[in-house]
């Protein structure tokens, strides 16, 4: 006995121990049972997740639990309850949007799963709230579109095949330089379409060589491609064979970038170099050094070639060698100039005539480039070389300048002489090269053909040569052509003498597309570099373990900085359990040895978390020694999110109302199988239609109006009929929401049928029409019994009361007459009772609203000659909707203007105008008037004072769509005369 009460009090200790960590839990928790089916138990969790108290949440139905879950997602986690309470369902887990007390939601991740609850079957419900999850899955599927995008959009042309050669990918970029579609080219094999035969059987060579393991990668291989129309382009790839899981090779991947112009243009600056150094090693130009007293210490050897004398020679003899054969007239100056230098520390620049060792004489431009002091003694250095053959034709162009034209008009590059700043000289090549004839370049200020943001350095430059100062004898800048376009020009100047004074001659080579060529290198670079630093996955380079080089995303990835991450130990970033794994991996790719090419390990985040990384490795050559560069991402919600996102893919497609997905042109992009089926379609057959086939208001010119009103509202609900293949059609309910997926234009249509309810409508709305007509009937028929008959039984009456009194003849006859009289007015009013039947049935036809107006103005003359009517009438036509009773609505106004207008000449005012939507009709009189409070007897609908022509009126002019009002023919007068206004909606 002892040993049961201390198995129920240890128990009963367990019971409040498991009930504690419940309470205090941050996990929400239900539970409830069926008979009937109710919660009996929610902890605080609960209450926080939900915002209902735990009194509010054990009083709540079955029906309200489920109203606390978004519509979509209630027979999915509800339609099991019975199941699970009979034990046929094994624990679950759901994914879903709840609501909260106050109406707004969140993602809920929910466990269920049956328990014994006080020796009852019941379900025990864990609520955990996932929207920060779910919030970071969105992120992802962002991201994971983003990446696309930027694969398309990348600088390099990226390639997959299979092992068979076949094209498995293909970005933008490749099919750009290809010139072809991704889609008419997936599937197609890659050598036979685009490699050149001639180079064809080497390069299906070198791909069986990576298909069968003996190459692992290739870098900066060189190919021939061959574009679809016909064009050859070299291509630089980067080529790599891609692994599965089991490290078998399923293919390769390649990265390339088209290399055709950058090795054009390589070519060509190789012959340019090369007949540069050819022209350079024929130049004479000899460098020397000497002391301070002007003896030679060094001398290049091929100032024997120029000069004739040997290094040694000129070593030996000194100054009298030198300075003693220089031309008499130029000797002098020479020596000047040398010693100013040498005092000055400067450079010099001078140009004269020395007598080589075989007597001829030979101009020579000489200049010292700099000065430096050495153990008190100061030296110079500098060069000179043999000018002689510019010289002669400077000369040559003092005595000739045909002699001169000559020589330069055949010249590839263009050639300009300055004189003060103006073009003295140009020749044909520089005429081309800017686009002007020659006598729209001569004598024109050199500067108006440099663009603006070049012109101040340019002029700098020219002063500064002239002034005999150091400036660049080379260099690049814009020009403005004839034609407004801005070429760039290698400029190469130097001054002459030029027609006895000084001038510059310039030689200008057009080197606009190579500086193209240039830029677009520079730009591909920007991209690669711009393109690494803002992709989503992490990319890090290690040495010998050491991470040197890492990109933004796999310092948030793992929550550090760049600059932390730079020379940490790659594997103190893995989990110590895969530590081994990615160790062995590291060193037997180094080793050259094959490893898998992708694998997933636990990271080491700097919080402590591990999220699941996906690691793809590669070795590489960086800053001239073996490194590894990886790509990193964090799978870790992917990982979790596959399974939820598959079934929301279910979901949509096994929905059991039509979706519809349309692109901007009205295309379908997607329906479900219910759309199919409720339009009789197959799949293959709605993707060849468009909206416009099953919408028939829809047209080419009005749909994508339409189209662009919800765009620019984002979203509507319309009721519209839609046609199936049957030709039916079928009312609809139709929610549409405007939305961008992968930079398309989309609008997500989801449809329900609403024909039984629009049946009901009718029907409801017919008789409620039938209801209403039956009771204008009823009350017209009260009214003229109660106000025209009763009236004129009581003239009766009082005639029959004047005959039997036995008055005089003459007061007999007129009672007899008012009798006759009445009876013709009762006879009258039956007749007009009998035509309202005709004018309810009467069907609505389109009239000329004016033509009976004037029409009614001559029946009044007619009838009333004694009326004076002053018709104002501004318009030509006015149509209407209306019946065969308008004339007798027109005539009724104005019969009862004259009827009881007592004036002996009545007068009528009737003026007819135009709006925007109908026409006003106004018809006035100089009658006695109408008081404010007769107005409203008269036209009250309930009490019907008006008499049988004025409420016939009234309901033709209802019946046509408008509305009568009377009104004083002068505001605030109601006592010099009415006022009748009539508006009628324009016939559409």
């Amino acid at each position: 006995m002892k040993d049961r009460e201390d198995s129920q009090d240890s128990l009963s200790t367990e019971d409040s121990m498991y009930k504690s960590f419940i309470e205090e839990a941050l996990q929400g928790v239900m539970i409830f049972q069926s008979d009937p089916l109710n919660i009996v138990y929610a902890n605080p969790a609960m209450s926080r997740l939900s915002g209902y108290s735990n009194a509010e949440l054990l009083s709540f139905t079955f029906k309200q639990l489920q109203e606390i879950t978004d519509p979509i997602y209630r027979d999915l986690i509800f339609g099991d309850v019975d199941e699970f309470l009979t034990g046929t369902l094994e624990p679950r887990q759901y994914t879903f949007q709840a609501i909260r007390k106050n109406g707004s939601t969140y993602w809920a991740e929910l466990t269920a799963k049956v328990i014994q609850h006080h020796g009852q079957s019941a379900i025990l419900l864990g609520f955990l709230d996932v929207s920060e999850i779910k919030t970071a899955e969105q992120k992802i599927a962002e991201e994971r579109d983003r990446a696309q995008l930027y694969l398309d959009w990348a600088g390099v042309m990226f390639l997959a095949l299979d092992p068979d050669g076949s094209i498995v990918l293909m970005n933008q970029k490749a099919c750009d330089v290809l010139g072809c579609n991704v889609e008419d080219i997936s599937g197609e094999d890659w050598f036979d379409m685009f490699i050149p035969d001639r180079v064809r059987k080497d390069s299906k060579k070198i791909f069986n060589s990576l298909m069968n393991g003996e190459v692992v990668s290739l870098r900066e291989r060189e190919n021939y491609v061959i574009t679809s129309a016909g064009e050859e382009k070299r291509i630089s790839w980067y080529t790599t064979v891609l692994r599965n899981k089991k490290d078998e090779i399923i293919g390769l991947l390649s990265s390339g970038v088209d290399v055709t112009e950058r090795k054009r243009a390589e070519d060509a600056l190789l012959e340019s170099e090369q007949k540069y150094r050819t022209l350079i090693e024929r130049l004479p130009v000899v460098t020397w050094t000497s002391d301070e007293d002007g003896n030679t210490i060094y001398i290049s050897p091929n100032v024997e070639e120029i000069y004739g004398y040997t290094p040694l020679e000129i070593k030996e003899e000194g100054q009298d060698l030198w300075f003693g054969r220089i031309h008499p007239e130029d000797r002098e100056r020479v020596r000047k100039e040398q010693e100013k230098a040498i005092e000055e520390k400067r450079g010099f620049d001078i140009t004269y005539r020395i007598k080589r060792k075989d007597g001829k004489w030979i101009w020579i431009h000489d200049t010292a480039t700099r000065f430096h002091d050495e153990e008190g003694i100061t030296y110079s250095s500098g060069m000179f070389t043999d000018i002689t053959e510019k010289k002669e034709i400077e000369l040559a162009l003092s005595d000739s300048e045909e002699k001169y034209r000559t020589l330069v008009e055949n010249m590839d590059d263009g050639v300009a002489i300055l004189l003060e700043g103006r073009i003295s000289f140009a020749n044909t090549s520089l005429c081309n090269i800017m686009g002007y004839p020659l006598e729209e370049l001569v004598d024109k200020p050199f500067l108006s053909f440099v663009a603006p943001h070049d012109k101040d350095i340019v002029a700098d430059y020219y002063r500064k040569r002239l002034a005999g100062e150091e400036v660049p004898n080379e260099y690049d800048l814009q020009a403005i052509r004839k034609d407004g376009s801005f070429p760039t020009l290698r400029i190469r100047a130097e001054t002459i003498e030029y027609q006895g004074t000084t001038a510059t001659v310039v030689a200008i080579t057009d080197i606009t597309e190579r500086k193209k060529i240039e830029l677009a290198l520079e730009e591909s670079e920007l991209k690669y570099r711009t393109l690494i630093e803002s992709m989503i996955d992490g990319i890090a380079i290690h040495q010998a373990g050491k991470i040197i080089f890492t990109n933004e995303a796999s310092a948030n990835i793992l929550g550090y900085s760049v600059k932390e991450l730079e020379g940490i130990n790659f594997i103190d970033l893995i989990a110590p359990e895969y530590r081994d794994t990615v160790i062995d991996i590291a060193q037997r790719r180094m080793a050259g040895k094959e490893v898998p090419h992708e694998y997933e390990v636990r990271g080491l985040h700097k919080d402590g978390r591990q999220p699941i990384l996906n690691i793809r490795g590669e070795i590489i050559e960086y800053e001239g020694n073996p490194a590894v560069v990886a790509i990193v991402k964090d799978v870790t919600i992917q990982r979790e999110a596959e399974e939820t996102l598959r079934l929301v893919q279910y979901s949509i497609d096994n929905a059991s109302d039509p979706v519809f997905w349309v692109d901007k042109d009205g295309k379908f992009a997607f329906t479900n199988e219910a759309a199919n089926n409720y339009l009789g379609y197959s799949k293959k057959e709605i993707e060849e239609l468009s909206v416009w086939d099953i919408y028939p208001e829809f047209s080419t010119e009005r749909g994508p109006r339409l189209l662009a009103a919800i765009k620019e509202k984002g979203s509507d609900i319309v009721e519209i009929s839609i046609k199936d293949k049957k030709g039916n059609l079928h009312p609809v309910e139709v929610n549409v929401s405007y939305l961008i997926f992968e930079g398309r234009e989309l609008f997500f249509s989801y449809v329900r049928d609403i024909s039984e309810r629009k049946e009901a409508e009718l029907a409801l709305q017919n008789s409620a029409n039938e209801l209403r007509a039956t009771k204008d009937r009823a009350l017209l028929y009260l009214d003229i019994m109660g106000h025209d008959i009763r009236n004129k039984l009581q003239g009766m009456l009082l005639a029959s009361q004047i005959a039997l009194l036995g008055v005089e003849e003459e007061e007999s006859r007129e009672a007899l007459g008012i009798q006759e009289k009445s009876i013709e007015t009762i006879q009258s009013l039956i007749t007009r009772v009998k035509s309202l039947e005709e004018m309810i049935s009467e069907p609505l036809a389109q009239y000329d609203f004016l033509k009976v107006v004037s029409a009614s103005i001559v029946n009044l003359k007619e009838q009333y000659p004694h009326a004076e009517i002053f018709p104002d009438i501004q318009i030509d036509k006015a149509l209407i909707q209306a019946d065969i009773f308008l004339e007798t609505l027109i005539m009724n106004i104005l019969d009862n203007t004259v009827d009881h207008n007592p004036n002996y000449s009545p007068k009528i005012w009737i003026h007819f105008t135009e709006d925007q939507k109908g026409y006003n009709l106004s018809i006035r009189d100089n009658g006695p008037g109408i008081s404010n409070s007769r107005k409203e007897e008269l036209m009250d609908p309930d009490r019907r004072y008006g008499g049988i022509a004025l409420h016939q009126s009234k309901f033709i002019v209802e019946k046509y769509g408008g509305f009568i009002e009377i009104r004083d023919r002068i505001d605030g007068h109601p006592s010099e005369g009415a006022r009748f206004c009539i508006w009628i909606p324009k016939s559409s």
